[in-house]
C-alpha cells in the first residue's frame, strides 16, 4: 500500500516542476498570433502547440516538432522550422471560446481567448477561472 503513495507523490513533485509559459492571442481575428513568453529573450523551448473548441475532446488543430524549439510567437495555422501540422487551421468563430495549450521541454502554458465584436479577448491560464472570464466577454 506505500508504494502507490510514493509514485503519487513523485509525480505531483515531478509535474511540478514544469516551467510556466504566459500565454496570450493577439492580432487580428482572421490571423491570429499565438504568443508565448517564459521571461527569456529566445522564448520558452516548446514541441507542442493544440488549439481546441471549448468542451472538445481533441484539438482540431495543433503543430508538433521532432525537437523543442524556443519560440517568442506563433500565427495560428503557421509553422515553426522542424514541425509539422495534425489537422487543419480551420477559421476561428466569432462568440465561439477557445484553448490554447503549449507543451515542451519543461514548459507548458495556455490561454483561453474567443473573438469579440472584431478583436480577439484572450487571458492567460487554462483554468475554469480564465475560461469564464473569455466566455463572459462581450
Amino acid at each position: 500500500m506505500r508504494y502507490p503513495l510514493a509514485l503519487a507523490l513523485i509525480s505531483v513533485l515531478l509535474g511540478s516542476c514544469q516551467l510556466g509559459v504566459e500565454v496570450r492571442v493577439t492580432g487580428p481575428p482572421s490571423a491570429p498570433v499565438i504568443e508565448l513568453d517564459d521571461g527569456s529573450d529566445e522564448g520558452p523551448d516548446i514541441d507542442h502547440i493544440s488549439v481546441w473548441r471549448a468542451g472538445a475532446r481533441q484539438p482540431f488543430w495543433e503543430i508538433r516538432g521532432a525537437d523543442c524549439l524556443p519560440a517568442r510567437s506563433i500565427r495560428y495555422g503557421g509553422l515553426l522550422p522542424g514541425f509539422a501540422a495534425e489537422g487543419a487551421a480551420v477559421p476561428l468563430e466569432p462568440g465561439r471560446a477557445y484553448m490554447v495549450a503549449v507543451e515542451g521541454c519543461g514548459h507548458s502554458g495556455g490561454a483561453w481567448f474567443k473573438i469579440v465584436g472584431g478583436r480577439i479577448v484572450s487571458r492567460d491560464g487554462m483554468g475554469e477561472a480564465a475560461q469564464r472570464e473569455v466566455e463572459r466577454a462581450r
